[in-house]
């Protein structure tokens, strides 16, 4: 990753991982000393599969249980 003042190439001081939500935070730091914080967090995405039932025509299904099952 570059940093966003300078553009010269960083490297990860410290990795905090929050285990109530998943958040992934990593601090950077560059050749010129900038440092700068991101977080990662996971995004969960539904599909939409038909059904044979008229009732419910449409029902949406996490991602993930859809490539487990």
């Amino acid at each position: 990753m570059k940093c966003p003042v300078c553009s010269a190439w960083t490297s990860v001081k410290e990795t905090r991982t929050r285990k109530t939500d998943g958040v992934v935070k990593r601090r950077y730091e560059c050749a010129n000393l900038h440092r700068f914080t991101t977080e990662e967090r996971v995004r969960q995405t539904f599909e939409v599969a038909a059904t044979n039932s008229a009732a419910q025509p449409f029902m949406a299904f996490p991602k993930a249980a859809q490539i487990a099952g």
